[in-house]
């Protein structure tokens, strides 16, 4: 009887062992068995001292999930016979993100963004020296993406160098570029230079060249002490004045003309046309005088004075269609312009 209130006793406590554990399961962790994730896996080429499983990834600053996996790439994927075996040191970050915080990023949200350009980096979390997975995109062109033969398990994220390994990076060029300078040769040429400089500095003359200079400002302090009385002496005023007034009378002397010009064209014209009257009257004058004179030298004369006088009656209004047109030129050589 005893002995099996015994074993009784060791069964209930075993079962209440278990039952405790299970419960501490659920409770520390376990509800992460019925949490709905996804998952997506990145890749450097670079230590990842700092980060462990667990650790957090973020996307500019908010917390999405948290690593699953760190190992290198060649545990996972095997590479085909002849491959370049580089992408075996790869280090593969398994992630994963907490759909039921995050459902926005469920289903090809995720793959969206990674082709809209999000990359994946290290961070640093503080001053602990943990590391966490960075999902941003970043501002500039990223570089190429870590070339691999294999088919990823899960959605591929790049990764772009972390801000130390970029520091490392430009610190390994710089020392490269400083290590194919020939210092000798620099120390050489500025040698070289220092004794070129000395002998010119020996070779020329301070002394002279200073009072060439001292010279110099002197003769231009008194030019333009010159030109200052020269300009206080003219009455600025008074040539503004007279300028002033000669532009007035040319403004008004230009009116007059233009109003009176017109009339005087007006009389010429009524004059030459009277003159014209004139002229016809004599030619039919002389016409009828050249039918009554039977004399060969005076029928001559008279054609020859009668074409002078039609030429100058032709010219002459000619000249008046000219004044009526541009009335200016009887006092310029060129029209005035209006």
């Amino acid at each position: 009887m005893n002995t099996s209130k015994h074993y009784f006793a060791i069964g209930l406590f075993t079962l209440l062992g278990f039952i405790l554990l299970a419960a501490g399961c659920v409770l520390f962790g376990g509800a992460d068995l019925f949490s709905k994730k996804t998952y997506f896996e990145t890749y450097f080429d670079s230590s990842v001292q700092g980060l462990d499983i667990g650790s957090a990834v973020k996307f500019r600053g908010v917390r999405l999930g948290s690593v699953e996996a760190i190992g290198f790439a060649g545990s996972t994927y095997t590479l085909p016979e002849g491959a370049d075996p580089r992408p075996s040191a790869y280090i593969r970050v398994l992630c994963s993100i907490d759909l039921d915080a995050h459902p926005d990023l469920a289903g090809d949200a995720l793959q969206g963004m990674v082709a809209n350009g999000l990359r994946a980096n290290l961070a640093l979390q503080g001053i602990t020296g943990q590391l966490f997975v960075n999902l941003d995109f970043p501002r500039t062109t990223p570089k190429a993406e870590l070339p691999f033969p294999w088919e990823p398990a899960t959605l591929y994220l790049p990764s772009t160098p972390t801000t130390l390994q970029n520091f490392l990076n430009v610190a390994q060029d710089i020392a490269a570029n400083l290590g194919a300078i020939d210092f000798s040769e620099v120390v050489a040429t500025l040698q070289t230079l220092t004794t070129n400089i000395n002998d010119v500095v020996v070779k020329a003359d301070i002394p002279a060249l200073t009072a060439s200079f001292t010279q110099l400002g002197n003769s231009l302090t008194e030019q333009s002490e010159r030109l200052g009385e020269i300009l206080s002496r003219l009455d600025a005023a008074r040539i503004g004045d007279n300028l002033k007034t000669l532009s007035d009378n040319l403004a008004q002397t230009s009116d007059t003309l233009r109003g009176e010009i017109p009339a005087l064209a007006d009389e010429i014209k009524a004059t030459l046309a009277d003159a014209s009257a004139l002229l016809r009257q004599a030619n039919e004058a002389l016409a009828q005088a050249r039918k009554d004179l039977d004399t060969r030298a005076l029928a001559h004369d008279l054609d020859d004075t009668l074409s002078a006088l039609a030429r100058t009656t032709a010219a002459t209004e000619a000249l008046v269609q000219e004044l009526r047109q541009k009335p200016s030129r009887l006092i310029f050589d060129e029209p005035l312009e209006d």
